[in-house]
């Protein structure tokens, strides 16, 4: 899956803001999954193995330091 973040003021982009990610495992093994930033825009989790607890992960705007941050659960068809 790829997650992605833009930042829009009153319907328009807001231009130059970018953002650092950070994944907080909350107990996934590493094995579990593949975590690459692919820009500072989006990054991409790829599921290796079915996992019952939620990956955490939060972008954080360089420019204002607000941050949104989303629960993940890796799911696959088994």
């Amino acid at each position: 899956m790829l997650y992605g973040m833009e930042k829009y003021i009153n319907g328009v982009l807001a231009a130059n803001d970018t953002y650092t990610f950070t994944l907080n495992p909350n107990g996934v093994p590493s094995g579990n999954y593949v975590y690459t930033v692919l820009d500072s825009n989006s990054v991409k989790i790829e599921n290796k193995q079915y996992s019952t607890p939620k990956l955490i992960l939060t972008a954080t705007s360089t420019q204002t330091g607000q941050y949104i941050t989303q629960n993940i659960q890796l799911k696959g068809l088994y």
